[in-house]
């Protein structure tokens, strides 16, 4: 897919277009790529993540656990490596 823009990416995500740009604004999001015509794309890792975040965010998950898990889950997909952070990261959320 070459990239979904945010109204098309909230109407498939059930997530509202103001939670997408608050994702954005606080660095869940990473930077975006830009369509014709200028507009943000969304791409399928994005809108997992988008799909992720909502998940734990509705399961009691504050953003500001979810910020080193997002880093922390990008350095590990970028390099192949499991990430320790990640696994706490979820489990203190469930808890």
């Amino acid at each position: 897919m070459d990239g979904l823009q945010i109204g098309q990416a909230a109407s498939e995500t059930g997530i509202p277009v103001e939670t997408i740009q608050y994702y954005e604004r606080v660095g869940l999001v990473p930077p975006h790529r830009k369509g014709s015509g200028n507009y943000r794309l969304f791409d399928d890792e994005v809108i997992n993540r988008l799909v992720l975040y909502v998940m734990h965010s509705s399961s009691g998950c504050k953003v500001g656990w979810l910020m080193p898990y997002s880093a922390c889950n990008r350095m590990a997909a970028a390099s192949n490596a499991g990430c320790q952070y990640s696994n706490a990261c979820i489990s203190t959320c469930a808890d």
